[in-house]
Parts: structure tokens; C-alpha cells; sequence
């Protein structure tokens, strides 16, 4: 089984710096061009500006050597800002709602495959693989289930290709797969496919096979998992059910009366908090997210750490009063309480140095270090800050 995605984690993988993956400087068409007239695949990095994932990918992942050799030889690679010029159109051409999003195009301008990434050198070198295996390729998949092909096989490959694309057809797949595996034992894909649909989903009709197969989903991904995402799931249905694609706002009266169905109304309020907290940060109204987190997380001892890393970051991020940062060095400090790693300690490293404390800064760099290098990784940018700070 691969590793759980977080942002955190992929703060810290490996880097070399080498020649890494040569993006084209041109247009999408000509790139498809290229690609039809070199029998290659187009690998189309779709990033935005605010996205925090997208520079640590740019930063840690494509400037690997190994990386570079791969890509360079097997694809026709292009990057695009979703938020600007053409990456407008074609963010709505492939239905494309969350970033960093990684398409494998033909020349005829075909999805093949598709992915959010992975976390280290081997697993971006593997998603390179899988989208030029044939077996894996999207487009005969689909026709296959459209000519009524229902084979687990065939459920399961398609189900994991698209559960990011076509959320509504993986839950159905997903709904059809396991209710012929009920009772049974599930084999490591199957569990990786449950848990990858499960983490998408806003489909209550998910909730009972995620019971059926707790024990087993628990046993991979530890206890409470299972609870974890059924909570999750709910989460975002009442949040989808309450959205108003006509005036592209939520009823914050009909989302609280659902929430107030599985959580208290201090829950219910602090989940709508976070859903204001998103709306601004993607309006990039910083000043807005700034005011609106201060208050939100005026009490936080009871916030997640990797939720408390992700608000620090942002306000590290985009943030310049220094009563704020200095608010956002405490919620550092609660996530270090909980467990210090080596993204806490980078985060709250920045922190301090963006409000002048050299000294801290220094002394939680050299700390992130350490906690990088028995992990037998190496991550320059930690590297970077120290140096600067000498």
C-alpha cells in the first residue's frame, strides 16, 4: 500500500538538484502538436499561484535528475496557471477542480490518465509508468464499461482512474464492486481503492460498505480511520447539498440545520468557519482570511495539528502583520505539542525568520534538519533557510 498523501509530507521528500523535467514555452496546441508528430504523451502540469502542493511539487520533485531523464524521454511536458490564459479553457475542457492536477494528453488531445501526484521520487516515476501502460489508458477503459463490460476487473481499474474526474460514476462503480465483495476479504488494491473513492466522496451510499469493511480499512490506516471518513463524508455532503450553483454561495441555514444531524452547533460553527476560510483564500482576499482565521482559531486546542501546520503556512504564506505571524507561531507551537516533525518545525522556522527572530529561526531550522536527515531524507529549501540565516 502507498503512503497517505498529506500536505506535510510532501514538504520533506528527497531532492537532488539536476537538469529535472524540461517544460515546453509554448501553447497548448503546439505541445499537442508535438506530441502527435513524436508519438508521445503530453504530461500537462495544471497548478495555480495559491496552491501550496503545486510549489512544493515545482520545488522538490521536477528538478530530480532521474525524474527529468524519465520525463523528458517519454512525454511532451507543459505547464499551465489554471487561473490564466488559456489554462482557463482548458481547466473547463477536462474538467479540472483541484490542484495540482496531472494529465497524460495524446496528440489528439485524448485524456489518458490522470493523477494529483505523488510524494517522492519512486511514486512520480510510477505514475509516469502506469500512464504508458496501455491497460491503464482511460479512454478504452471507459468504452469498455460504456459496451457493458462489468467485471471487477474492470470496475476496479476504471473506478481508481476516475474517482478524481467523475466523482458520481466512481461512487456508482465503487457501489457496484463492493457489493459483491461484501463479507469478503479485501486484497490491497481494493482497500487502496476504497480508501481513495471514500476520501473524494460526498455519496452517503458509500457509508455502509465503509462499515462493512471497518475491521479491515482499520487495520490498514489505524483505529478510527473508518469513523474518521464516514464523518468526512457527511461533511461534504451537507456541504454539497447546501451549495447554490445559481448564486454560487451556500444557505448557511440549511448547511448548520445538517450538521446539527451528526455534530454540536460548537462543531457546526467552526465547520462553517472553514468553509468561509476557503472561500476567501480561494478569492484571495488575504486580509479577509487573515481576520476570519484569528477568530476561528481563537481556540485551538482542540484543532487537528496538520490543520493548525496548514493555517500557519498560509499565514506565513500571505500574511504581514506581526501580531498575526506572532498569533501564527502559537498554533506552531500547538502542533509541535502534538507531535514535532520535520514540516512543524520548517513552518514555524519561516515564521519566526518573517518576523525578524533570527534566533528562533535558526534554532527550529536546524532542529527541522535534524528530524529531515533520520528520516534519510534531504530537503534543500530547509538547507536554503539556514544558510541564509548564518
Amino acid at each position: 500500500m502507498k503512503k497517505i498523501i498529506t500536505l506535510s509530507t510532501m514538504f520533506f521528500v528527497s531532492i537532488l538538484f539536476g537538469q529535472g523535467i524540461k517544460f515546453e514555452k509554448t501553447t497548448f496546441n503546439e505541445t499537442l502538436k508535438k506530441a502527435k508528430e513524436e508519438n508521445k504523451l503530453v504530461f500537462l502540469d495544471a497548478y495555480t499561484t495559491w496552491c501550496g502542493p503545486c510549489r512544493i511539487m515545482d520545488e522538490n520533485i521536477f528538478p530530480l535528475e532521474n525524474i527529468g531523464n524519465f520525463y523528458n524521454s517519454n512525454f511532451i511536458n507543459l505547464k499551465i496557471d489554471a487561473e490564466k490564459g488559456e489554462g482557463i479553457d482548458i481547466v473547463k475542457k477536462y474538467n479540472i477542480s483541484g490542484y495540482p492536477t496531472l494529465l497524460f494528453i495524446n496528440g489528439n488531445g485524448e485524456e489518458i490518465y490522470r493523477s494529483h501526484g505523488g510524494d517522492n521520487e519512486e511514486d512520480f516515476i510510477k505514475l509516469g509508468e502506469n500512464a504508458l501502460n496501455p491497460s491503464n489508458n482511460l479512454k478504452l477503459l471507459k468504452q469498455k464499461y460504456d459496451d457493458g463490460d462489468r467485471s471487477s476487473e474492470l470496475l476496479l481499474k476504471l473506478g481508481s482512474s476516475i474517482y478524481n474526474t467523475d466523482i458520481k460514476l466512481a461512487e456508482q462503480i465503487a457501489k457496484m464492486y463492493f457489493e459483491k465483495h461484501l463479507g469478503k476479504k479485501l486484497l490491497d488494491d481494493e482497500l487502496h481503492f476504497l480508501y481513495k473513492i471514500s476520501y473524494h466522496s460526498k455519496s452517503l451510499v458509500l457509508i455502509p460498505i465503509l462499515k462493512d469493511k471497518k475491521e479491515e480499512i482499520d487495520a490498514e490506516f489505524g483505529k478510527g480511520y473508518t469513523d474518521n471518513q464516514i464523518y468526512e463524508i457527511k461533511l461534504k455532503n451537507a456541504k454539497d447539498s447546501s451549495y447554490n450553483t445559481e448564486s454560487s454561495s451556500y444557505d448557511y441555514t440549511k448547511l448548520k440545520s445538517i450538521y446539527l444531524g451528526f455534530m454540536d452547533e460548537k462543531d457546526a460553527n467552526l465547520n462553517i468557519g472553514r468553509i468561509n476560510l476557503e472561500e476567501t483564500l480561494n478569492k484571495k482576499d488575504y486580509k479577509t482570511y487573515e481576520k476570519l482565521a484569528l477568530e476561528i482559531y481563537k481556540d485551538y486546542s482542540e484543532v487537528d495539528p496538520m490543520e493548525l501546520n496548514q493555517v500557519s503556512w498560509m499565514f506565513y504564506t500571505y500574511v504581514s502583520d506581526k501580531n498575526s505571524l506572532n498569533k501564527a507561531i502559537e498554533w506552531a507551537n500547538a502542533s509541535l505539542k502534538k507531535n514535532e516533525n520535520p514540516s512543524n518545525t520548517y513552518i514555524i522556522a519561516n515564521l519566526y525568520n518573517k518576523i525578524g527572530d533570527k534566533r528562533n529561526a535558526k534554532i527550529w531550522i536546524i532542529k527541522s534538519i535534524d528530524l529531515i536527515k533520520v528520516s534519510g531524507q534531504e530537503f534543500p529549501a530547509a538547507q536554503k533557510l539556514l544558510d541564509s540565516l548564518n
